[in-house]
């Protein structure tokens, strides 16, 4: 089901319906190629590590015959595929880890979910597209609830697509989703951190709906850990809830300076005023517009809450967040999880 899904994905791209018959080393090319009759050459960018393994330069241009048509396109930029692209990609046992967010979103209530994305990413998008044959794919094997997953697509959720095709920050890219989710209060989750269910959402869903004010996710740290998150400064205890009233908030403080040991997790119900916000905030280091500036500016505006989450987050914002993550969830699959065990305890 993953290749078929692949494989529409790159004919639709890249415009080449007989891509599935190509040789391998053509299949992994990612570009647009051209008849050779054609004015127009085509720009291939290709992973940094294939192209050495099959002695590809930029400028190289790479020529194959197909059904009695020549086809050529030029090798024009040689980038290295990075985590941040492929991840949202990635499996978690048998689900890529972009549905597992979709999942949350819907098991929470929402309908209408917006991808931040980038044109230079067309395999995020592909993967919302209609394809019942794969749905029915899934179901001939069993695999049940990931062909419920993909059917809810276009019929219990609608996407839509935000592009930001230059990294100026979470600010920026929660900025550029403005025209799509409009005026209303919305959630922003982060793909690189992965929720064990919806609770935590769903509450903070219901706090912001009962205080009229925007809300993160808070997770309690070790104080030697702050300096690496966006911290509050709680106006308060946390209730019985697990919930606190937000005074202000501050980007990767020092461990002497942290407000307090409570960091902001990626995940956040805001109020649509945050974009007024955000077009205000100043480029920091790197021209990078920061998310933590727009919301202090909001702490100190009016109310504002967090709530502290007791559930599981793998942060797979690191390979080997990623493979915690994994190893954690595979041991709880009732379907491989008892022969995963075992295979652990035989290796140590």
């Amino acid at each position: 089901a993953f290749e078929e899904r692949a494989r529409r994905m790159v004919e639709r791209e890249f415009n080449l319906s007989f891509m599935h018959d190509l040789p391998l080393h053509n299949r992994i090319v990612a570009g647009r190629a051209f008849n050779t009759d054609d004015a127009a050459r085509g720009a291939l960018s290709v992973e940094e590590g294939i192209a050495r393994t099959l002695g590809w330069n930029i400028g190289d241009v790479l020529t194959w015959q197909v059904a009695g048509e020549n086809f050529k396109a030029e090798i024009v930029n040689i980038r290295k595929l990075d985590w941040d692209s492929m991840r949202v990609n990635f499996f978690v046992i048998a689900t890529p880890a972009l549905q597992l967010i979709i999942d949350e979103a819907t098991g929470a209530g929402i309908d209408h979910v917006v991808v931040v994305t980038s044109h230079a990413k067309p395999a995020i998008e592909a993967y919302f597209d209609h394809a019942p044959e794969v749905v029915a794919k899934l179901r001939s094997t069993g695999r049940h609830a990931m062909a419920d997953s993909l059917g809810r697509i276009g019929r219990d959720v609608r996407i839509s697509f935000a592009y930001q095709d230059e990294a100026r920050g979470l600010g920026h890219a929660v900025g550029c989703a403005r025209e799509a989710v409009g005026d209303e209060p919305f959630a922003v989750l982060l793909p690189d951190e992965l929720m064990g269910d919806s609770s935590l959402l769903t509450q903070m869903i219901d706090v912001c709906a009962s205080s009229g004010g925007s809300v993160v996710g808070l997770k309690q740290v070790p104080a030697a850990e702050v300096s690496a998150y966006g911290v509050i400064a709680p106006a308060g205890s946390l209730d019985a809830r697990g919930v606190v009233r937000v005074a202000s908030m501050v980007e990767k403080p020092a461990v002497a300076d942290a407000p307090s040991d409570l960091i902001i997790i990626g995940r956040y119900v805001l109020t649509p005023d945050v974009f007024d916000r955000i077009a205000e905030v100043q480029p920091g280091s790197g021209g990078e517009i920061q998310l933590t500036d727009a919301l202090r500016t909001q702490a100190h505006g009016g109310p504002f809450h967090g709530v502290l989450s007791t559930i599981r987050r793998f942060d797979t914002g690191n390979p080997f967040g990623w493979l915690t993550a994994v190893v954690e969830l595979a041991l709880d699959d009732p379907d491989i999880g008892p022969r995963f065990r075992t295979w652990l305890h035989e290796q140590f």
